[in-house]
Parts: structure tokens; sequence; C-alpha cells
């Protein structure tokens, strides 16, 4: 079952780690988004919670779309380069007591 939810959550939600950053790659399909056009994985990374949440308003196929604009606890964050990596040090930088929620939006 480990390694099910392992390919899921990479695989699937493409959510991965690389050279100590946060990789978003998402390969859901339309049908895996829910009535509100949203997906959900929650996880620990860099010793923080984290809830990565794709929304995926115009209902596209995997594909289709592409990461338009992230934000984390509701602060756009802007992607350097052209992978969808946030920094391991941006991060570290949030309270390791809570929660956080990383806004994705596919466009």
């Amino acid at each position: 079952a480990s390694w099910m939810l392992l390919t899921v959550l990479t695989e699937m939600f493409g959510i991965k780690g690389d050279m100590g950053n946060l990789l978003l790659d998402p390969k859901l399909v339309a049908e895996q988004f829910d009535t509100l056009h949203r997906a959900e994985a929650a996880l620990t990374f860099a010793g923080r919670r984290i809830r990565v949440c794709y929304e995926n308003p115009r209902g596209k196929e995997y594909g289709d779309y592409r990461i338009g604009k992230i934000t984390i606890n509701g602060e756009e964050y802007t992607i350097q380069g052209e992978l969808n990596l946030i920094g391991r040090e941006k991060l570290e930088a949030l309270a390791s007591d809570q929660e956080h929620l990383i806004m994705v939006e596919l466009i």
C-alpha cells in the first residue's frame, strides 16, 4: 500500500523532491478533480506539513494544462527558471508548527 501512495503522490500529483527543492509536475486527468475542480494531497516536506491543492477551473485534461500561478498561504510565489520548483529555503522559512497551503492554478 505504501508504494501505491508514493506512486499517487509522485506520479499523479507530481509532487517530488528535486535537489532539496519541491517540484510540482501534475499528471491528473479531468475526472480526478472534484466538483470544485480541485485535487488535493497532504504531505510532509522539509519538515513542514504541506497541503498542495491543484485548481483546474476550465476542466482541462492532462497535457492541455500547465501551471499558471502558485500561492503559498495566500502569498503569490514566483517560479524561478523553467521547472516548477519551490525552493527549499522558502519552505524552511515556513512555521514548523502548522500546515501550509500551496494553491496551484492550472491554465
